[in-house]
């Protein structure tokens, strides 16, 4: 399998949301198993390197998630700070 880099944006993804964190970012992969509690809940059809989400099999049962709480802009944006200023410009002190 040859795999592809690609580049993340929020129109691909299958998200209820309006920003992420990872935006425009470079990975190189693609996610072809999701296992929940030990369970294979979805997986992906693979063709030619290619993982095709529609033709994939889901196998899930009705009640088995549970509603996680968690707060807005918690730890996972903890990040977006430190990436900034270590992106950003900065002068040089000299002596």
């Amino acid at each position: 399998m040859t795999l592809r880099f690609s580049e993340l944006f929020l129109l691909r993804h299958w998200q209820a949301i309006d920003s992420n964190i990872w935006e425009g970012w470079q990975v190189k992969g693609v996610t072809v198993i999701t296992v929940v509690n030990g369970v294979v809940v979805w997986e992906a059809h693979v063709n030619n390197g290619v993982a095709f989400w529609e033709k994939g099999r889901l196998n899930v049962t009705k009640g088995s998630g549970r509603f996680l709480e968690r707060p807005c802009f918690g730890p996972a944006f903890d990040g977006l700070t430190f990436r900034g200023e270590a992106d950003s410009k900065k002068p040089i002190k000299r002596t």
